[in-house]
């Protein structure tokens, strides 16, 4: 694509019949994110969100993509530690070509 150009990338979240995450990212079959930089806007409210958009994010470093940027303005239970375990979480992502950021 060219420089300074983004395009929306939808996810279609979902559920299997088992409850196990249904996460489809457009653009990952067809090989539209290879080598391109990432830019994903998080929204982690709860446990289920982050595990879910974890998976998706885990897919595009399996698609290798360029570099990955992760915004995420809110981390749930700042007060109880868990926003702690969500960036360990987050921060174990598998490597996608070069360094993924993380900000929140």
């Amino acid at each position: 694509s060219e420089p300074g150009v983004h395009r929306y990338m939808p996810i279609q979240w979902g559920k299997n019949e088992d409850g196990s995450d249904n996460v489809n990212v457009q653009g990952i079959q067809n090989g539209e994110v290879l080598n391109e930089n990432v830019l994903f806007l998080a929204a982690l409210t709860d446990n289920e969100s982050v595990l879910m958009q974890y998976h998706a994010m885990s897919a595009l470093c399996g698609a290798v993509v360029n570099s990955m940027t992760v915004v995420a303005p809110y981390m749930p239970g700042t007060s109880s530690g868990d926003a702690s375990n969500t960036a360990q979480l987050l921060s174990s992502l598998p490597n996608c070509g070069t360094p993924h950021r993380i900000i929140s």
